[in-house]
């Protein structure tokens, strides 16, 4: 049975991202989160509220009762897992959703065009051309071919002057209806948060506090400050529009905007998967969600949807991964792209065993409590992969499709799309 369910936040919150020392202090001075959670929390979260509902919590330094293992495994994630959770089956990618539409995270394909009043957001093209003879590139992949990021200085007219973008990097991330197909009119003003396309920094906004880290004996350490920045769903709107700067204000649109994702629950294990709608606490943070759940109208299993359209004249296909994704054979998987425009983050998650694990808030192993896993990389949602013909694209979605432990809790999903490229 698939479960759809939604995480309507109540308060700011925070989605942990793995930390990176910074000159000599064991965290950042500024700590961000991130706009997405981990799949690895969602799986977690899952576990905890399935124990919770069937009265398996552990209590104090016990084990978690006899039928927990059952319920939810006997580990968390981990890639050798190949046993799984349980009655928990496949989670889909955790997205945002506004009414019954869902959006994903484009943050790699739009730039701001600030010299262009009319047009002020641009979707880059694809300049693709064969080397001349003799001619070198240098590159880490071999290949006879050069591709490179362009844009046009007027929308929507082929044969208008080429701009080279091969150096830009500031790209605006935006949030696009899921089956909307990308163009230039979409950012017209006053359209740019329109229906279809909606800028992130509107949608999901920052608010700023500053926190102190203690030690066990309560003691401040010396570089214990820091200043966290939180997340909110909200929306703003003009209140002065004739203002220079222009005023705006914050717009909480009744719970219009939310976190959604989808969960296969099997049945057959005995346990029941309980809809009752409740609040909860994530991250250590525990910022607070109102968490709702119901049947999907679908019994169709969740995994990604593979649908390759035959390419047109001057047509790519283009990749965009809609969630985190994990690559064990990197250097084959690079060879195969026509054009690479991507970015990683490092990934890393808790571990805990529900034959060991007695303290879930304890930190070591050797104390009862949780573990930690070996840092990875993971490709970040929003990247997009350019390919030059079917046979190519298929070899790089099985390379995606091979980490089966990653997919399973909603990492490695990607959309297949096409676009026209120019040849210079």
């Amino acid at each position: 049975m698939i479960y759809n369910i939604t995480l309507k936040p109540v308060s700011p919150f925070f989605w942990g991202t793995e930390q990176v020392s910074e000159l000599g202090n064991k965290r950042s001075y500024y700590l961000q989160s991130a706009l997405y959670p981990q799949q690895t929390a969602i799986l977690g979260m899952l576990r905890y509220q399935a124990l919770a509902q069937h009265g398996l919590l552990a209590v104090g330094d016990s084990k978690i009762p006899e039928g927990g293992t059952e319920l939810i495994g006997a580990n968390s994630f981990n890639p050798q897992n190949v046993d799984g959770y349980g009655a928990i089956g496949k989670i889909s990618p955790v997205q945002l959703k506004r009414g019954e539409s869902w959006f994903l995270l484009r943050d790699r394909e739009l730039f701001p065009f600030t010299d262009d009043d009319i047009c002020p957001v641009r979707v880059p093209r694809l300049e693709s051309k064969h080397k001349s003879t003799n001619e070198f590139i240098q590159t880490v992949v071999p290949m006879d071919y050069f591709s490179r990021l362009i844009y046009l200085k007027e929308i929507e007219k082929p044969k208008s002057d080429v701009e080279p973008w091969i150096e830009k990097n500031e790209f605006e991330a935006w949030l696009i209806e899921q089956d909307h197909r990308i163009a230039e009119t979409d950012f017209l003003p006053p359209n740019d948060f329109s229906g279809f396309a909606n800028p992130v920094k509107i949608i999901i906004q920052e608010t700023g506090r500053v926190g102190i880290e203690k030690s066990w004996d309560s003691n401040t350490k010396s570089n214990a400050y820091y200043k966290q920045f939180f997340r909110e769903l909200t929306e703003t709107g003009d209140i002065k529009k004739n203002g220079m700067p222009a005023i705006r204000q914050k717009i909480i649109l009744n719970g219009a905007w939310e976190f959604s994702f989808q969960v296969e629950w099997d049945l057959t294990t005995g346990f029941n998967f309980d809809t009752t709608e409740r609040f909860i606490t994530m991250g250590g943070e525990q910022s607070v969600f109102q968490m709702s759940s119901i049947p999907a109208e679908t019994s169709v299993t969740i995994s990604p949807k593979v649908q390759i359209q035959k390419l047109d004249k001057d047509e790519v296909y283009k990749l965009l991964l809609i969630s985190d994704t994990y690559i064990s054979n990197e250097e084959k998987f690079y060879k195969l792209p026509l054009f690479v425009n991507a970015a990683i983050t490092k990934f890393r998650n808790f571990i805990s065993k529900t034959g060991s694990t007695k303290w879930f808030n304890v930190k070591g192993e050797r104390k009862s409590g949780f573990g930690q896993s070996t840092p990875s990389y993971l490709l970040k949602r929003g990247s997009v992969f350019y390919f030059a013909d079917e046979a190519s694209l298929r070899e790089a979605i099985g390379l995606i499709d091979a980490e089966n432990s990653f997919q399973a809790i909603g990492y490695n999903y990607y959309k297949i799309e096409t676009e026209k490229y120019h040849q210079s």
